[in-house]
């Protein structure tokens, strides 16, 4: 008996994120290539998890990735179509940093690269305390996470 009568998904959204990926001449990363995301930008549909968020900063200031690997992605790259590859990267949350393999479905013009990157991480992995809060009722172990992304050339 709770007002909620499907599982909740919570969004976290922000465009707060900023980065640079380089590659040498054969395609591979190229160090540093490093992805930053304000984690206080965070916005959900909910104000008390937002707020919560921030108030407790489980996530830190900012969410750093460092690329260090790609695994098939079309090489040199095609100025159009679509394809799907793989980046290995250290995930830094709140000052704990794990590796994280990311499958990204990209699709390629003669100017830009959109597409989607994600992968899932625990709230263990990253010694994150999982909420438990009166208007959270349960929370799965794992958190899914997905960057939405538009690369100029």
């Amino acid at each position: 008996l709770t007002r909620f009568v499907d599982p909740i998904i919570a969004i976290g959204e922000t465009s707060a994120i900023e980065g640079k990926i380089q590659l040498d001449y054969e395609g591979k990363i190229i160090s540093p290539s490093l992805i930053y995301i304000d984690a206080k930008t965070l916005k959900s549909n909910e104000n008390k998890r937002d707020n919560w968020i921030v108030r407790t900063g489980i996530l830190g200031d900012v969410i750093e990735l460092n690329l260090t690997d790609i695994d098939s992605l079309p090489w040199p790259l095609p100025e159009s179509g679509e394809a799907t590859f793989t980046i290995i990267g250290e995930l830094n949350i709140s000052d704990i940093t794990r590796p994280t393999v990311w499958s990204v479905d990209g699709v390629f013009s003669k100017d830009v690269i959109s597409g989607v990157a994600t992968t899932v991480i625990t709230w263990e992995e990253f010694q994150i305390s999982k909420p438990r809060l009166p208007f959270i009722i349960s929370v799965d172990d794992d958190i899914k996470l997905e960057i939405d992304f538009n690369v100029t050339r």
